[in-house]
């Protein structure tokens, strides 16, 4: 069993289109759940259907929500009676896409896997909020466009009262699904946003908990984005550092720490126009990049290791010869496919209640000084969350959860956006957890070497849910993938 890096789910092909929600009148009783037999798109033995909530979980009343549901039963003929249940991240990332890949997992041998769409993903009335599929390459740059945010939240309010969006209603939900389901206790697996989901589900209905495991783990009293600008500093500085100690490496790049300075101040000075390919069609396309596009698209890089690979032969190439290309090339696809995986309307209606309202910008804009991210990143965000509507949080949402749970934390040593101190602090008040750092991993463990070694401890982890037996040993054994040398040899 693997817990598979973000860039990988979104690769998996999605398997319905969105439905929306239905209007007051349409909507069968609330908690209606309806399963079929899918197992023709799927592999035998499966389900899928939908269970339908209120959007409004308090009134009770008005618009429902189908969410999209898919159960993979176990294989085996000794299935276990608590099932795997997935968190994805974003937030905006729907779950039944993973369907596929999951399908021959070796933990599904022994017990369900139960995927749905959190309510603002996927068919459960998904909030998409991305340039029109056949927008110019341009469109795709920018990593957060305020002017289409702000756009989004007019054509979204006709469909979807996005108050109702928050992370606490949606583990609610899967708690009435659970139990619609007739599952006693579940064995959660977060990824990234999902690791908040999966602490707001253990604070709000952990005796139905068995096992918990988050891999990029958020800490709820760290509301995002006022940590970004310096997890992906330290997370770059990471690779530097492994650059200088390793022989090829420090020998290519020997000014590696200057290069970088360099770099990023050439891009602040102003923008580059390229023209380069446009992957969905192959044709070329003239594109502007500027210092936002340089900084978002060096941090996502960093999230694997594999793509962390040529980022010391990219940083020394745009410092000598002023050339950010690559780049752009990167930037451009990774926000396609952002664009088709990912709901950003979702994103907003959770982290503008859950996380900006927490955070002082002023401060969080001062965070970044003398880093690569500088206030990119944080004051789009901040800016972009500007007219959407609020919803309102729990009391003392922004605690760390206490509970006796069994919780095994999985963090990357260099984590561009969730790194090792947010697992720390979230471990802090459970008296049952412990955080396995990943040597060289960034937000996930993709392209190290020893990757067996993270199998293993996860599915022991799964299978004894004692995360104080696990034998850590093997951990030593990861590495990371050799550095690429030439900035021809990156695999543009």
């Amino acid at each position: 069993m693997r817990i598979r890096p973000y860039m990988d789910i979104l690769a998996v092909a999605t398997l319905l289109v969105t439905i929306p929600a239905r209007s007051a009148g349409q909507a069968p009783a609330r908690g209606e759940l309806r399963l079929s037999s899918c197992a023709a798109e799927i592999a035998a033995p499966a389900e899928c259907g939908t269970f339908t909530v209120w959007e409004n979980r308090v009134a009770r009343t008005g618009r429902t929500i189908d969410l999209n549901v898919v159960v993979l039963r176990a294989s085996g003929m000794d299935a276990l009676p608590d099932p795997v249940v997935f968190l994805t991240g974003g937030p905006g990332q729907d779950a039944t896409s993973l369907a596929r890949g999951l399908a021959n997992d070796s933990m599904r041998r022994t017990r369900d896997i139960l995927l749905v769409d959190q309510r603002g993903t996927g068919r459960s009335n998904g909030l998409p909020c991305a340039p029109e599929p056949g927008a110019p390459a341009s469109a795709f740059m920018a990593t957060m466009d305020t002017v289409l945010i702000h756009r989004c939240v007019r054509a979204l309010s006709a469909r979807a009262d996005l108050r109702y969006y928050l992370t606490p209603y949606a583990m609610d939900d899967l708690d009435d699904l659970r139990a619609a389901l007739g599952y006693d206790r579940v064995n959660l697996i977060g990824v990234s946003y999902g690791t908040r989901a999966a602490l707001v589900y253990i604070r709000r209905h952990g005796e139905h908990v068995r096992s918990a495991m988050l891999q990029g783990s958020t800490a709820m009293s760290h509301p995002m984005p006022a940590g970004f600008a310096r997890a992906a500093e330290d997370a770059l500085h990471g690779v530097i550092e492994d650059c200088a100690a390793d022989a090829a490496c420090a020998k290519a790049f020997p000014k590696l720490p200057a290069d970088y300075r360099k770099a990023v101040q050439t891009i602040e000075a102003g923008p580059r126009e390229y023209a380069i390919r446009d992957p969905r069609s192959g044709s070329t396309a003239t594109v502007q990049f500027t210092a936002s596009d340089f900084a978002e698209a060096l941090r996502a890089m960093l999230y694997v290791p594999a793509t962390a690979r040529p980022v010391p032969a990219l940083l020394s190439h745009a410092a000598s010869t002023g050339d950010y290309q690559q780049f752009a090339e990167f930037q451009l696809r990774r926000n396609i496919g952002l664009a088709s995986g990912l709901a950003q309307g979702m994103y907003f209606a959770v982290t503008c209640t859950e996380d900006v309202d927490r955070t002082d910008a002023a401060r969080a804009y001062a965070a970044g000084q003398g880093t690569f991210l500088a206030d990119h990143r944080a004051r789009a965000h901040i800016e972009g969350c500007r007219g959407w509507p609020r919803g309102e949080l729990p009391a003392g949402f922004g605690n760390e959860v206490e509970s006796a749970v069994p919780v095994l934390f999985i963090t990357g040593q260099y984590d561009p956006a969730t790194p090792p101190i947010d697992a720390r602090t979230a471990a802090s008040h459970l008296t049952n957890a412990r955080v396995l750092i990943v040597p060289h991993g960034g937000h996930s463990a993709g392209g190290l070497t020893g990757g067996a070694c993270l199998t293993r401890l996860q599915l022991a982890f799964l299978d004894s849910a004692a995360p104080a037996r696990l034998d850590m040993g093997c951990l030593a054994g990861m590495r990371r993938p050799p550095f690429v040398t030439s900035p021809d040899r990156t695999g543009r």
